[in-house]
């Protein structure tokens, strides 16, 4: 015959709240409200445990069947308690305050959700009946700034500027963001009716050299051409990878200066706006009879490697790499080791076509074959 089951001592936590079938957040609203006393080792005897199970429909009663809720839910309930618009602001300003603390369970950790506190009901009805001339004080004054602003986003949207656009315009023009991230109606209006600042907002704006190009209206050959006479020039660079351990510096343009590039080609003697910009793709540009276009490094290039073959009797081999964007000039020395890397290197320095791209040439001295 079995012997009888040694009779439990203590509980803890989970073993209580099953023991007396209530859940986390009812275990947590005893202790808070005082119905059931705290423990400093998180276990409780038999006899405490005994003695709230006898009077538990009674101490749940007192907590009520509402788990801890965010501020907006709170809001709601208060707004039906008091019949005054409140809303989640209203309540986490009576929490700023010192006067609404978020629950706290057996630990005495504050609860949260998803980062945000939560309330007890019950402590947050009693505050808010209490505070009512407060609450409604705090309803008029969050109602009434609403009623005079606008959102800083909505106002940046309506705008058509980009977030860093409206950053740097508010905070030249001293205006900022106060609660809810809102601006008043005069600010609102000043931005959205100063008809020069959106222009030189947008004016201000870098575009690369093909999108350059399309608000011009112009094919990106046509656009060259006006960089190659210095008609528009990049008012900035950006570095941009294109491929593995590749990175290039694009140009950057000003759009006022694109806009300035139109109207001087409007105005331009000798060229038809209209008739440059219907142009089909692979068809000559006018503007080839005004300016040329800058010879390209691959002829500076191909150029050096066939006089400094011709000059030393040897074969100089010129190859481009696309992926890493560099020439390789690569050649046998003839019987004397002449030229050297040295010879060469100098050579391309001593050039003043190639001086430029001396940093995207690499050399390469090619033993001979035995």
């Amino acid at each position: 015959m079995p012997a009888n089951p040694k009779p439990r001592v203590d509980y803890g936590p989970l073993q209580m709240r099953k023991h007396l079938g209530i859940s986390e957040w009812q275990f947590d609203a005893l202790i808070r409200h005082g119905l059931l006393a705290s423990s400093t080792n998180g276990r409780w005897l038999a006899e405490v445990v005994d003695e709230l199970q006898a009077r538990l429909p009674e101490a749940l009663a007192a907590i009520g069947s509402q788990r801890p809720l965010g501020a907006s839910k709170c809001a709601q309930l208060a707004a039906e308690w008091l019949g005054v618009d409140v809303d989640g602001p209203d309540i986490e300003d009576l929490a700023d305050r010192g006067l609404l603390k978020p629950a706290v369970n057996y630990y005495g950790k504050k609860i949260e959700y998803k980062g945000w506190p939560l309330y007890d009901v019950l402590h947050v009805e009693e505050v808010v009946r209490r505070e009512r001339a407060l609450v409604e004080d705090l309803v008029a004054e969050r109602t009434a700034w609403i009623a005079a602003s606008r959102p800083w986003h909505e106002v940046r949207k309506e705008l058509g500027w980009s977030f860093e656009e409206m950053r740097r315009v508010t905070q030249e023009r001293g205006i900022t963001p106060g609660r809810f991230g809102r601006i008043t109606d005069a600010d609102a209006r000043s931005l959205l009716g100063d008809e020069e600042l959106d222009e030189a907002v947008r004016g201000a704006r870098l575009v690369g050299g093909d999108e350059a190009a399309r608000l011009a209206e112009l094919r990106p050959v046509d656009f060259r051409y006006c960089r190659a006479a210095g008609w528009i020039t990049p008012a900035s660079s950006a570095e941009v990878k294109i491929s593995r351990g590749k990175w290039i510096d694009v140009p950057l343009f000003r759009v006022a200066d694109v806009e300035a590039l139109v109207v001087l080609l409007a105005e331009m003697p000798g060229v038809d706006l209209e008739v440059l910009r219907g142009l089909g793709k692979g068809a000559a540009s006018p503007l080839r009879e005004l300016v040329a276009l800058p010879t390209s490094r691959g002829v500076f290039v191909r150029g050096f490697a066939a006089d400094l073959g011709a000059k030393h009797g040897v074969e100089v081999e010129a190859v481009y790499s696309e992926r890493r964007d560099r020439w390789v000039l690569s050649w046998t020395p003839d019987a004397a080791g002449e030229p050297t890397e040295e010879t060469v290197r100098k050579a391309i320095l001593g050039d003043g076509d190639l001086r430029p791209y001396a940093r995207q040439i690499e050399l390469k001295v090619v033993d001979k074959v035995p």
